[in-house]
């Protein structure tokens, strides 16, 4: 019979205790523990280092059962940990193997690129999304089998998430994914574990908008010439101070073709592309945050613009005053992404060879559990918060994600997770028209002295009534003459 060897246990005097080689108060993830064996006491390989007292304590089971039954390896500061045969005791001792932690332990969630769904209805939209194998199905199924759930595929299926079937449950408000029926063999095989999907919202990235095809525009198209008159029939010249202040009138419109973006929300102040039709155009249309983009076809937007001028009427001699009024209209097609966010659960029983409930149940119970995707809804919906957090005892009150990483293994749960949480963002195509109304500046052509006076007051009411006519708003005309070189 071949001899196990055991390594030899030194112990120390008690009052030999060494600082802490890490900070305790660092993230510490167990499944990053490796045993780095025959390198003597506390040595580990290059950018590791030994796994403390403390951290040991904390996750006695999961280090411990990465040793040998009857074996025992170091910790830092002259500890060590001892096997399951001795329920992980944790003493003062020395031993040739070392309990090691990575120095930068890279335990980030893994990132993949946005899940892009053409256009369509809403119902178009979700089903498309929920359909798709590898950036739905497959790691939503994969999560659910990593974290313990049962029979997550149909029964023709080789792999986890294969032979799956969806659909709408008008009852519950849900789509529904689930393995195809069919005969099987397996404890309670029939009871295959369902994935749903609900709650969806959408809300516009303003960053994506763009042009998507060609800018059709008019140049300026005259509206009106606005007219008055200065008259000085004086022996000196007169100076004219001519103030005008207006709304400019921008109204717009957009179309699409397809309802489903009266369900996409609008989180802040989305500012159209600055476009050029006969005059250069920023258009800034505001929603509140109830409204949705297909709700609102269009609106009118204004801006406060003033003009002045200061003519100089010689003695004896009048002015004609005169100030055009423009439009000018552009449309374009355009283009930008709603982020998808909704509500993902799991419902189904436990598998026999473990599961990753906190409480690690061994009757195999049915369990529903649901996280929020795309968006945040509490600590313990969020599968990022809960990974970032599953060192600290008591955070979690659901899910053990250290046993999951450990079982799964930590680059394989990394995987699946970012899968699950890739950012899906679903098409969004229409068509944009504004119009723009605005005035050029004053300008003047001599006329032969008339025989009446000027009078301020009938200048300003004249210019006022002639540019609300031709549609501008909250006209204001101020007219004062002066004696220039007086």
């Amino acid at each position: 019979m071949k001899k196990q060897i055991t390594p030899l246990l030194i112990l120390l005097p008690f009052g030999h205790i060494a600082s802490a080689a890490a900070l305790e108060t660092s993230a510490f993830y167990p499944e990053e523990v490796e045993i780095h064996y025959n390198l003597g006491p506390e040595i580990c390989k290059a950018d590791f280092r030994p796994v403390t007292r403390s951290e040991a304590l904390r996750f006695r089971d999961a280090i411990m059962n990465k040793i040998g039954k009857w074996s025992y390896v170091t910790l830092a500061d002259g500890w060590v940990i001892m096997g399951p045969g001795y329920m992980g005791e944790i003493k003062q001792g020395t031993a040739s193997h070392t309990a090691c932690y990575p120095l930068n332990a890279d335990t980030n969630i893994l990132s993949f690129p946005a899940i892009s769904i053409d256009e369509g209805s809403k119902e178009r939209v979700e089903w498309t999304l929920l359909n798709d194998q590898d950036g739905f199905i497959k790691p939503a199924a994969y999560l659910a089998h990593h974290m313990g759930y049962a029979w997550v595929g149909g029964p023709k299926g080789s792999q986890v998430g294969d032979d799956m079937k969806v659909w709408w449950d008008s009852h519950e408000s849900a789509w529904k994914i689930r393995g195809n029926d069919g005969p099987c063999d397996g404890y309670r095989c029939q009871d295959m574990t369902t994935i749903s999907a609900k709650n969806f919202a959408y809300t516009m990235d303003p960053a994506s908008f763009k042009i998507d095809g060609s800018i059709v525009n008019s140049n300026s198209q005259l509206v009106n010439t606005i007219t008055s008159t200065a008259i000085n029939k004086t022996s000196i010249q007169q100076q004219y101070v001519i103030d005008i202040s207006y709304n400019t009138s921008t109204s717009w419109s957009q179309s699409n073709d397809y309802s489903f973006s009266e369900s996409i929300a609008v989180s802040s102040t989305f500012k159209s592309p600055e476009v050029t039709g006969g005059v250069e155009k920023s258009i800034s249309v505001t929603f509140g945050a109830t409204q949705a983009w297909g709700s609102t076809s269009g609106g009118e937007e204004s801006n406060r613009v003033t003009i002045q001028a200061r003519p100089v009427v010689p003695a004896n001699s009048a002015l004609k005053v005169l100030l055009n009024v423009y439009r000018a209209d552009i449309s374009y097609p355009y283009v930008f992404d709603a982020d998808v966010s909704y509500e993902l659960g799991f419902d189904g029983f436990m598998r026999w060879s473990g599961n990753g409930l906190l409480w690690h149940p061994e009757d195999r119970p049915d369990f529903t559990t649901s996280f929020a995707i795309g968006r945040f809804a509490d600590n313990e919906k969020s599968l990022e918060f809960q990974w970032d957090h599953r060192d600290i005892t008591g955070m979690n009150k659901t899910w053990d994600w250290n046993w999951i990483a450990q079982t799964a293994g930590s680059y394989d749960t990394r995987y699946w997770l970012g899968k699950v949480l890739a950012p899906k963002k679903a098409r969004v195509k229409g068509q944009f028209y504004a119009e723009d109304q605005f005035t050029g500046e004053l300008y003047f052509e001599e006329i032969a002295l008339p025989q009446g006076d000027s009078n301020t007051a009938t200048m300003e009411k004249s210019i006022q009534d002639q540019l609300e006519d031709a549609g501008l708003k909250d006209v204001q005309v101020s007219v004062r003459k002066t004696n220039a070189g007086v």
